[in-house]
């Protein structure tokens, strides 16, 4: 019965990051976005998904090995890009995560959704350990900035 409760929550979860209704929910996207970025629908539609079948089955979903390796390649793959597009300025790349914390706790505060957060705070964590790969390289501009 705990299964059914959990998944009933992240059905709730979902169905109000979705729809943008009232205060509670445009926190709730913040919160989402503060994880995963301006992927956020994305990510609360896979939190709907898991919902749905923890109801339906009253077991967390199993997720095989491949199952694993795309959701690591969604992590690894999209949320860096995100903050690779969002900020595209000449400052020192390893103050993303505190742009990341100004921008979203900026957002938290006005309780809406008005500027871009890039990939989230897995992306920048992604973003500043890759980033000193491709420092000194002759394309960094086309790849980063």
């Amino acid at each position: 019965m705990e299964w059914v409760i959990t998944g009933i929550v992240l059905v709730l979860i979902a169905v109000l990051s979705c729809v943008h209704f009232g205060l509670f929910s445009q926190q709730l996207i913040n919160l989402i976005r503060f994880f995963v970025g301006d992927s956020h629908y994305l990510a609360s539609i896979v939190l709907g998904l898991v919902g749905l079948v923890m109801v339906i089955y009253n077991q967390p979903p199993r997720f095989w090995p491949k199952k694993r390796k795309r959701i690591r390649d969604f992590l690894f793959r999209f949320t860096p890009l995100g903050k690779f597009s969002c900020f595209q300025s000449n400052d020192d790349p390893s103050m993303i995560c505190q742009r990341l914390l100004t921008s979203i706790g900026e957002e938290f505060s006005r309780a809406q959704i008005t500027t871009k957060v890039g990939g989230g705070f897995i992306g920048s964590m992604f973003y500043q350990l890759i980033f000193p790969i491709f420092r000194y390289r002759r394309f960094r501009s086309n790849i980063f900035y």
